[in-house]
């Protein structure tokens, strides 16, 4: 693996808070990584340090095997994008992405061809002589991107920069930028609160909370496998329910739940279950399915619908069990099964239960 960023115990605090508790991180060459998490878990004061604004009190930082904690950031040769663009208003689009590409000393026959090659990748050829106040959000947006992609630097941080987009505007961007991601194949760490933001993007999510890496993996790991209650909630509705070891079976596992019995499979071989451990599962909304006549699941219970809220493509229902347990469960709206309401079974594989923190 070419390791481009490597990230070993480093720590911040802000007179009594801590704000970043000792974290490493490794970072391919070719990545993109986004930093997620609620206000206030350190993803922001991680990128501060990574791009030499913040000194961290503890811990190193190395740039393609070089040490570079406390390198000043006009020497990390890293590029940087904000949430409110920065573009000089006095020059044209071109001047601004040409712009550090003169910093650099670097020849006018040699900075058109980049201009212009850059230009073509973000789809802005046409607004080359263009001010910044001629410009929409999202065009402002692109010629930030392009300005700091056309000096091609090893390492991109972007700290937020879709925030002040519309949500159709924010999504075309998010397609915007992994394509500039593939087509120029530089390392990226990304910064967002926003968790499709990040599912749609992402190599891989490290998600903080409280200044701690809470799960570090693929969008698919953490949505599917995730290790705490904190990130099942984080990645979209899940039912969490509490729950007693009662026998285990080889890899299967039999547990006391409030809304009856549930089968969890997915232990390691050699992996120990005790008796009476107490531990909390999640299943997700979309798992669980309608039982009707003589169907069966390795997990089943009773319940009792409350209300259906149809939000276009998906339906969701809204129930409760028999021992008054919130259930939810999501259908696509085209499945053609909508429950007439009142008491049904509902069920899902023993595959579909995950183990949590």
């Amino acid at each position: 693996m070419d390791l481009k960023l490597k990230i070993e115990g480093v720590s911040k605090s802000y007179g009594a808070v801590r704000a970043l508790n000792p974290i490493s991180v490794d970072v391919p060459a070719g990545e993109f990584l986004t930093l997620l998490g609620p206000s206030g878990s350190g993803k922001t004061t991680l990128l501060q340090i990574l791009s030499g604004l913040v000194v961290p009190d503890d811990g190193g930082i190395w740039i393609d095997g070089k040490l570079a904690t406390h390198l000043p950031p006009s020497q990390r040769d890293i590029g940087m994008v904000f949430q409110n663009y920065a573009l000089f208003p006095h020059m044209t689009v071109a001047e601004n992405i040409a712009f550090p590409l003169q910093m650099r000393r670097m020849k006018s026959a040699e900075i058109a061809p980049k201009v212009r090659r850059i230009l073509d990748i973000v789809q802005l050829p046409h607004l080359a002589d263009r001010f910044p106040r001629e410009l929409s959000g999202g065009q402002q947006q692109r010629v930030a991107l392009a300005r700091c992609a056309v000096y091609e630097p090893p390492i991109i941080l972007m700290d937020e920069p879709l925030g002040a987009l519309d949500k159709n505007l924010r999504d075309q961007m998010q397609l915007e930028i992994v394509h500039l991601h593939k087509t120029l194949s530089t390392t990226i760490l990304y910064v967002t609160h926003d968790q499709e933001e990040a599912m749609a993007m992402s190599d891989r999510i490290c998600l903080m909370k409280d200044g701690r890496i809470e799960q570090l993996g693929t969008p698919r790991d953490l949505y599917r496998s995730p290790r705490t209650e904190f990130v099942a909630n984080f990645f979209g509705r899940s039912n969490v329910f509490r729950c007693t070891v009662k026998e285990q079976f080889d890899q299967t596992v039999l547990l006391d739940a409030p809304v009856g019995p549930i089968i969890v499979n997915g232990y390691r071989p050699g992996q120990k279950a005790n008796r009476g451990q107490t531990m909390s599962v999640v299943v997700r909304p979309e798992d669980i399915r309608f039982l009707n006549g003589s169907e069966t699941a390795d997990n089943e219970i009773v319940v009792r619908l409350e209300q259906t809220v149809m939000t276009g493509a998906t339906t969701r229902y809204l129930a409760r069990s028999t021992d008054d347990t919130p259930i939810e469960i999501l259908s696509f709206s085209s499945s053609g099964h909508s429950p007439a309401g009142g008491e049904c079974r509902v069920g899902w594989g023993k595959e579909n239960v995950t183990i949590v923190c």
